[in-house]
């Protein structure tokens, strides 16, 4: 249901962004309040989606059949709530005895999230570091980029979404971003299913 939820949420996003650059190219808002409009609706764009990640570490912990093998919640404080952050999951996976011990499957769903590293890091120097989202005024496209905010360093280099190697044409990153994400719910999605046909199995048994 809360990944459900944060799909939802990141579709309604996407469709404010699109409205609002109508309303820009309009020119029923200025400049300024357009790009105010969209930076932050940019910035919660990274931070849903983060969110989502972790929820989906929680279903992967529990089909993987050994839970008690993976790291949940942090090292300090390990809950009894099953938490479990994605970045500690992918990490994890990245370890050659993990794919010895667990079913390829299900590493691979992992590990093939390279992509998930650069919005973590972006999702963090928002929330953590001060980052901010500038946005460029090229009527009508939408084109950002997010910096950090003690030394200004370019977060956002995917060099198949880039506007020039500068800034991102958001239409092209957003929809690069949301067909990942997509892909690795589907392999996900797989995952939950196999788990749950060799449970009514295990049942009729």
């Amino acid at each position: 249901r809360y990944i459900h939820q944060d799909l939802w949420d990141v579709e309604t996003l996407l469709e404010r962004i699109d409205w609002t650059r109508g309303l820009w190219i309009e020119e029923k808002i200025d400049d300024e309040l357009w790009s105010r409009f969209t930076a932050l609706d940019i910035d919660l764009f990274h931070v849903t989606i983060r969110s989502l990640f972790d929820y989906a570490a929680a279903l992967l912990r529990f089909v993987s059949d050994k839970p008690g093998q993976i790291p949940s919640s942090t090292d300090e404080d390990l809950e009894s709530d099953g938490r479990v952050s994605f970045e500690k999951l992918y990490n994890w996976a990245q370890k050659p005895t993990v794919s010895k011990r667990f079913s390829p499957d299900f590493v691979k769903a992992i590990k093939d999230c390279e992509w998930f590293c650069i919005l973590r890091i972006v999702r963090n120097a928002i929330v953590h570091w001060g980052g901010q989202t500038h946005m460029m005024f090229d009527k009508p496209r939408i084109v950002f980029q997010t910096v950090k905010g003690h030394d200004h360093s370019q977060l956002v280099r995917f060099p198949e979404v880039m506007y020039n190697e500068n800034v991102v044409d958001f239409e092209l990153y957003a929809g690069m971003i949301y067909g990942y994400l997509l892909n690795f719910l589907e392999d996900v999605g797989k995952l939950i299913f196999n788990w749950l046909s060799a449970a009514d199995q295990v049942d009729q048994q």
